[in-house]
């Protein structure tokens, strides 16, 4: 009798503990990666290049995503003239990476030994949850 009251009550225990097994919140590895230039020809290699923070909404979401950004290099090789052209999804990345992006620090375009501003340049930086 009592190994009739004993038996649905494990098998009721043991089924609580796999559903709630289930629904554990599984923890998303981030990973951001600044990808190389786009254009070839204007291929430059930052000498500090600050990794954009994953923003908190699309890591809370998993969401991945892109953004393409053109800029110019100053004299001193400092980013400047930083602007979106593109990204997917929309509203996600932009700040973090515009925000990252005005950190890098590049070696100065030297032309006819006088560094000078060097315009033009893209970056793609992808954004991926794992």
């Amino acid at each position: 009798m009592l190994r009739a009251a004993v038996l649905p009550l494990a098998c009721t225990l043991l089924f609580a503990c796999q559903s709630t097994m289930d629904t554990q919140v599984k923890k998303h590895k981030l990973s951001v990666k600044p990808q190389p230039n786009i254009h070839p020809n204007n291929k430059r290699n930052a000498i500090i290049r600050i990794e954009p923070k994953y923003p908190r909404s699309a890591l809370r979401k998993a969401v991945s995503g892109w953004v393409l950004i053109s800029y110019s290099i100053n004299q001193r090789g400092g980013t400047e003239d930083i602007q979106v052209l593109d990204s997917s999804p929309k509203g996600y990345f932009e700040n973090s990476a515009t925000a990252a992006m005005a950190r890098w620090k590049y070696k100065p375009h030297i032309q006819a030994q006088e560094p000078v501003k060097l315009s033009g340049l893209q970056e793609l930086i992808v954004y991926t949850v794992q």
